[in-house]
């Protein structure tokens, strides 16, 4: 009697540490990669890295820089091609990584519309594995280096969202998922902030 009494406690032992494993895993914080291009400024990257840390209370890891892939440059307009980016992007992920956002200094654009190749600020699949942020037009007007950081921070903070599952925001004028429109003013007048609604819809994907 004493023995079954033994074995029983054992299984019961496991069980519960097998139990506890999976509900461990179930909340892991999503890991995010920040894949720098070329040159891309150093600080800032640490600022994109505080600042998605931050908002999304995920873990992200800085990689070392890679060139810009040559198939992605649209030699006509001296651009890259945002599309073209975020799926190379996407193929070069490793598997330690749920999410990859890339950054570069470099003009980015896609088909938007009846323009063929019209210039934005970043873009990400939604829902999807992998964004970009430039700060090519983000310098546009800005008054100084603080203010070029702040809208970078946001562009990313947006773009990861897109990445999440996040639509565009119509809730809230102060929230960082509505659209820019292409313009950097629109950045400028919102709140380094996720809205209410915006937080709820994503509540469930940021946990396991």
């Amino acid at each position: 009697m004493k023995q079954l009494i033994v074995i029983i406690s054992i299984c019961l032992f496991f069980l519960s540490c097998e139990d506890t494993t999976i509900v461990a895993s179930k909340f892991r914080k999503i890991k995010v990669a920040i894949q720098p291009f070329e040159s891309f400024p150093q600080d800032i990257t640490k600022e994109v890295q505080t600042a998605i840390d931050s908002i999304y209370d995920i873990e992200s890891t800085v990689l070392s820089p890679i060139d810009l892939p040559k198939h992605a440059y649209y030699a006509p307009r001296n651009r890259y091609r945002a599309d073209s980016l975020i799926r190379h992007l996407k193929r070069i992920k490793i598997n330690d990584y749920d999410k990859i956002l890339g950054l570069t200094t470099s003009d980015i654009s896609t088909t938007k519309g009846d323009y063929k190749d019209f210039g934005i600020m970043g873009l990400g699949f939604r829902p999807g594995a992998s964004c970009v942020g430039s700060l090519y037009r983000v310098q546009r007007g800005a008054k100084n280096r603080k203010q070029i950081i702040e809208r970078f921070r946001k562009i990313t903070i947006h773009e990861l969202g897109h990445n999440f599952g996040l639509k565009h925001c119509t809730y809230n004028s102060k929230c960082l998922m509505q659209s820019a429109k292409g313009k950097v003013t629109t950045i400028d007048k919102a709140d380094e902030i996720l809205c209410e609604n915006c937080r709820k819809q994503i509540s469930y994907a940021l946990k396991y």
